[in-house]
């Protein structure tokens, strides 16, 4: 699907990852997950005990908490009101846990979304089509009626066993490792050029 070809008036709902597509945040998941793992002397490549497993998920979620906030990209804002005021029910899908979620983004801008699904909602994770049909759920809308907006391959994979059209952005890795979605665009300043323009 091109741009030249894609027609937005046939959606109703938008699922939107978090990370890399709304906040600025991909660089600070790495640096907590490192500060973690040199914490109980793993290094990055080895497998923790089964044990470990948990507590560094929660030592990841404390150092994520304690570090400088990410930063909504400068359009993600403008995006999701633009996409709010003209009646598109927004809705996001991370691999996130809700505390971080939390973390970056402000009530004011989650009370845009209808619903949150975080890694702490599913029992299987982002390469399952699992979060995105509980997205399209907490929607009350159909796979043909919503978009996802993913930057990530997994997560393209997920959206699309899920039945769902896919754009992706290259804000963390380059078009040729998108090639799954249906429309691989820059950022969101050009989804607001395709919808609004």
């Amino acid at each position: 699907m091109s741009g030249k070809n894609f027609e937005p008036r046939k959606f109703k709902g938008i699922l939107f990852d978090l990370d890399g597509v709304l906040v600025d945040s991909m660089h600070l998941h790495d640096q907590a997950w490192r500060e973690a793992l040199r914490s109980v002397g793993v290094k990055v490549g080895m497998t923790p005990h089964p044990d470990t497993i948990q507590n560094l998920i929660l030592d990841k979620e404390k150092r994520l908490k304690e570090m400088e906030a990410a930063h909504l990209f400068p359009e993600a804002r403008i995006c999701i009101e633009k996409f709010h005021q003209q009646g598109y029910r927004l809705g996001i899908v991370t691999g996130s846990f809700l505390s971080e979620v939390r973390v970056f983004l402000k009530e004011e801008v989650l009370n845009y979304f209808r619903g949150v699904v975080t890694a702490s909602d599913v029992h299987h994770g982002e390469r399952h089509p699992e979060p995105y049909l509980m997205g399209l759920e907490k929607l009350g809308l159909s796979s043909e009626e919503v978009i996802v907006i993913e930057n990530a391959p997994y997560g393209i994979r997920a959206a699309k066993s899920a039945g769902l059209t896919c754009i992706a952005l290259s804000t963390s890795l380059p078009a040729s490792y998108l090639s799954q979605a249906d429309l691989v665009l820059s950022n969101l300043n050009e989804v607001i050029e395709l919808f609004f323009s």
